[in-house]
């Protein structure tokens, strides 16, 4: 091998053995889809991990609630369980890592993908959070960075990553109860029960089976006293509707004929002597809809030897 510095010429020879040696110094790369791998120097990026203990102290009784705890997920952008209410949605319930939305945050289930909603309504893409198995989740890992380069632009917002339990055996059942400090509605109870058997280095095989049910009633915007009015005039309020029910009738700019009676109404100094209609103060004006889920998730593993491991 042969290098020129300068206007001077050096000729330096190896010896086969220290050729082959230079030879297998060559650097190996692998590139695997758009993951490249990277050098040892560079630090890891941030991932918060929650485990099965810390999940049962957050009181949560879905996927959804559990996130209220995340930090890095954000009210903003996210379509929450409150939000849910009519037909737009499809009752869709998405995470929000910074900010960035539901169809940003990549959701994986055991590392693996799963479906999104169907629909794709606009500000409520993403994965439906309710259909992740609560109950069956051992713990959950935010990668709380951007992770585009790796997994595509759905993962712009970072990455959450629920890990099912996958060794368990025996049996566990739980019943919860919970009710607002303010009566009228938006109570809720859930009932889960999880059983498993088998040990994978025992026995070389495990099941796991988890079934659960979440009920959630309904509340209405007349059950609260900020809700139950749409005409707040001291806040500068006025949600009211000159359709009054059951029909208003319109005389040329005389006046409505007849009686204003409930649930409509008059306020000469704001609104003249029109009979006015209030929705906030009648029945199925909802805050919180009524809700009604079954989950079920079952997972068997059988380790055929020490490198192969068959699973559904």
């Amino acid at each position: 091998l042969a290098y020129v510095l300068g206007s001077g010429v050096s000729v330096a020879l190896l010896s086969p053995a220290a050729y082959a040696q230079a030879q297998q110094a060559d650097i190996k790369v692998e590139v695997t889809g758009s993951n490249i791998k990277r050098v040892e120097g560079e630090s890891a990026l941030p991932v918060t991990v929650t485990k099965r203990t810390d999940i049962e102290r957050t009181g949560a009784t879905n996927a959804m609630e559990l996130m209220n705890f995340i930090t890095a997920n954000t009210t903003a952008g996210n379509v929450s369980f409150a939000s849910v209410i009519g037909a737009t949605t499809f009752s869709n319930q998405t995470a929000s890592l910074r900010g960035l939305g539901g169809q940003r945050t990549l959701i994986l289930i055991d590392g693996k993908r799963i479906s999104p909603t169907g629909g794709a309504i606009s500000a409520a893409e993403g994965v439906n959070l309710s259909t992740i198995p609560f109950q069956a989740i051992e713990r959950v890992e935010v990668l709380k960075d951007g992770a585009s380069a790796i997994y595509g632009s759905d993962a712009v917002a970072g990455v959450i990553n629920f890990i099912m339990r996958s060794d368990y055996h025996g049996a566990e059942g739980t019943v919860q109860y919970g009710t607002p400090t303010r009566s009228g509605g938006a109570d809720q109870w859930s009932a889960n029960g999880t059983v498993g058997f088998g040990d994978l280095s025992k026995d070389r095989y495990n099941a796991i089976m988890s079934l659960s049910y979440t009920k959630q009633n309904s509340l209405d915007g007349n059950q609260r006293d900020f809700a139950k009015t749409s005409y707040l005039p001291l806040i500068g309020v006025y949600g009211f509707s000159s359709n009054t029910f059951p029909g208003n009738i319109t005389t040329g700019g005389i006046g409505v004929p007849g009686p204003c009676t409930t649930p409509n109404f008059r306020d000469p100094p704001i609104l003249g002597s029109g009979c006015y209609f209030d929705p906030s103060s009648q029945n199925g004006v909802q805050i919180i809809p009524d809700d009604k889920l079954w989950n079920f998730f079952g997972s068997a593993k059988f380790q055929i030897n020490r490198d192969w491991q068959a699973y559904a």
